[in-house]
Formats: C-alpha cells, structure tokens, sequence
C-alpha cells in the first residue's frame, strides 16, 4: 500500500509487468488519465484476453461487459488509446504476421469507428511499447542496440531514440510533469512508481543494480 495519486490517503495497488493492468482502490481517484479505459469514464476498466480463444472480455466500468474477438494466443497485448478519441483499443503486436517470420505488425480494433487498421513494425528479438502524446504511437524496444523504434499513429513519421541496454525493463508512461516515484532497495519491478499528470509520454527503464533499482527517465517530447 503507498499513495498512488499523492492525495495524502494510501491506496491498495496492484500492477504486472508488461500488460500495462493496473488496479487502485475505489476510494482515491488515482489520474485523469487511465490505462485501460474502454468507455473514456476516466477510469480504469478490467480486461482479460484468453489465449485459447483469441476473445478479450472487457468489464466496462460505465458501459458494461463486452466481448471482442482480436488476436491468436502468441501474440502480444498493446492495448491503447491510438486513434485519439479517449477510449482504450484492443490491439495486440504480432510476429510472423501473414505467415512471413520478417514481418511484424501491430494490428487495431478502432473503438471511434470499429474499424480495423495495422502497421508494420519491428523485428525478431524487439519488445512491443507504447508512448505518444494524447493518441498512442507504434512502438518496439531493440534490447540489441537499446534503440526505440516509433511511427507516429498521427501522421507516420519515424521517430529513432537511443534509451537503454538489453537487461533493461522497460516502463513507457507520462513521466514529464510532477513526476514522483517511491525507490525501494530491493530488486523488485512491482516497487517502483512513477507518475505524472499531463499528456506528453516518455520513456523510462528499470536498471537493476547490486544497491537496487535505479530509474531512467528520458522525455519523448516537450
């Protein structure tokens, strides 16, 4: 327990890494902006995928329950908001796409008009993230060469960002503002925090050393 949101009461929090879940006690509204949220409440939503079906099951905190089919079981979740329009898309990052090991894509169900788009993007051996500044961009981490690969979900440009080594964990949030984090001496990923309350996203990472966990932070755009 710790005060997520810095409003002088303790929250109960839960987080994983990787999947972007994240879970605050009722009592304390932890941002106005949350992951996660598929109804644009501001407020976070519980989603599961199941690998054996390929279906996401959305717990809609305004909206209700929903169903989605989007995605095979050894694809990788990236849910974001990148069309702009405030609500969480389902989308996953898929490797051998259309049956060919070189290609890679990213593939979206748009929540501002259900619509489907893709992009290409990254490799063997990059990790899928997300940053961007309001609507979410593409993006992989190249532990090879600690470089971020980004296309901008807004008009396609590239964008190149040299951040970080392979034994790196990687924790892309909105880092540039007000930021406030609780460091604790133990090689721990889930006791670190780091807020932020505007919309400009950065990239962070976790480097683990003999003293603990040092934070890397790095802002994306100004």
């Amino acid at each position: 327990m710790f005060d997520v949101n810095l409003d002088g009461r303790n929250d109960l929090a839960l987080s994983t890494q990787g999947n972007g879940f994240s879970l605050y006690h009722g009592n304390s509204n932890p941002f106005i902006h949350t992951e996660n949220d598929y109804d644009a409440d501001s407020r976070s939503d519980l989603s599961i995928f199941r690998p054996s079906l390929g279906d996401w099951f959305i717990k809609r905190s305004t909206l209700g329950y929903s169903q989605q089919h989007w995605g095979v079981a050894t694809d990788k979740l990236v849910p974001a908001d990148y069309d702009g329009d405030f609500k969480t898309d389902i989308a996953v990052w898929r490797e051998n796409g259309y049956g060919d090991p070189n290609r890679f894509y990213f593939f979206i169900l748009q929540s501002s008009n259900n619509t489907f788009r893709q992009e290409q993007l990254g490799r063997t051996g990059d990790v899928p993230s997300v940053v961007g500044d309001g609507r979410t961009d593409f993006a992989v981490f190249r532990p090879a060469n600690g470089v971020w690969y980004i296309i901008s979900s807004s008009n396609g440009t590239p964008i190149y960002r040299q951040w970080g080594t392979s034994t790196d964990s990687l924790v892309p949030a909105d880092y540039n503002m007000a930021m406030a984090w609780q460091k604790w001496q133990s090689i721990d990923p889930l006791k670190g925090v780091g807020i932020s309350r505007n919309t400009v996203c950065s990239m962070l990472t976790i480097r683990y050393t003999a003293q603990g966990a040092m934070w890397l932070f790095l802002q994306l755009r100004n």
